[in-house]
Formats: structure tokens, sequence, C-alpha cells
């Protein structure tokens, strides 16, 4: 991977963020740097992505990248950098509300990040295939996740090959 975020214009691909140089540091687009980013969304002109290898959720907006959540590998709630993440890979972000949901992969957790503070949505962080309840529910390697308009969120489960579904009250 070349660890850049790259747009398309009419005529050609032109590098949007960091140089194919591993490594991570918020700042101005042209000196950020990225490991192995891994999902982008986009919400009000504002796009958040999954850097996986940093372990990570990190925002570009105004031309900068900033970190979110997330630092050190691991698991923890709470907010901003204190919280931690184990190769997150998908992320949505809720048209309505503005909160970010992610597959944090390697936890076995679905994460839902509002604000700066992060919470385990469902998932018990042991892996397996169970469903039911959220805070008993199992999953192996989450990959991704998508937002239905009936607040209903949508999971890859990687390692089972199934698609599963959270249902919250309330649209997300």
């Amino acid at each position: 991977r070349s660890h850049t975020h790259r747009r398309l214009s009419p005529r050609s691909l032109i590098p949007y963020a960091s140089r194919a140089v591993t490594g991570c540091a918020d700042g101005a687009l042209a000196a950020a740097k990225f490991a192995n980013p891994d999902d982008i969304a986009e919400y009000k002109r504002r796009f958040v992505l999954a850097d996986r290898s940093n372990h990570r959720i990190r925002l570009i907006t105004n031309l900068k990248a900033s970190t979110v959540a997330g630092g050190t590998k691991g698991f923890k709630d709470g907010s901003g950098t204190y919280a931690q993440f184990y190769y997150p890979q998908g992320l949505i972000v809720s048209n309505s509300t503005g909160r970010i949901y992610v597959a944090d992969t390697y936890n076995n957790r679905i994460r839902s990040i509002y604000g700066t503070t992060v919470t385990t949505l469902a998932g018990t962080g042991i892996s397996g295939l169970l469903d039911g309840k959220a805070t008993s529910a199992k999953f192996s390697q989450p990959s991704d996740v998508a937002i239905h308009s009936s607040g209903k969120i949508y999971v890859v489960d990687y390692n089972y090959s199934k698609l599963r579904l959270i249902t919250i009250s309330g649209v997300p």
C-alpha cells in the first residue's frame, strides 16, 4: 500500500494526503502520515477515516488531518487518545447524528464515537458467533459497517462470512 489518499479529477489521480511514507502525524495534509488507512466516510464535507495500523480514527477537514480517537493498540472505551482500538477497519457516519460506527476488527467489537467519546456498541471481545443482546453478542473480526435509514446497523463478520444486524432504539 502507498499509505496515500488520492482524489479523482476528470483526467488524473492526484495525491491528496500523505506521501507513500507510513507513519503517524496529524497536521497539514501534505505532511500528514497514515499507516494502512482502510475506510473513509464523508459527513458534512469532512472525511473520517480508519487509520488501521495506527489504531486511530482520523478526521480530515480544512486540508488538515487530526486524531478523533485512539492511538495505541488495545481496548479501552473513553475519550480521544485515551480510547484504544485494535486495527479498526470499516466505519460509517450517521447522517442524522454525526455518530461514527467502527468495526474494531481484532477487538471483535462494534464501537461508537460521539464527539470524541468512544463506547462499545456491541460485542464481548471474545471471538465467536453469538446473536443476542449487544453486551453478550460475539463477532469474529468484524470488517465493515453500514447504516440503514431505519437505524439498523449492518456488520460484515469476516471470519464467519456473515452479514449481521444490530438494532438500536431510535435512528442512529
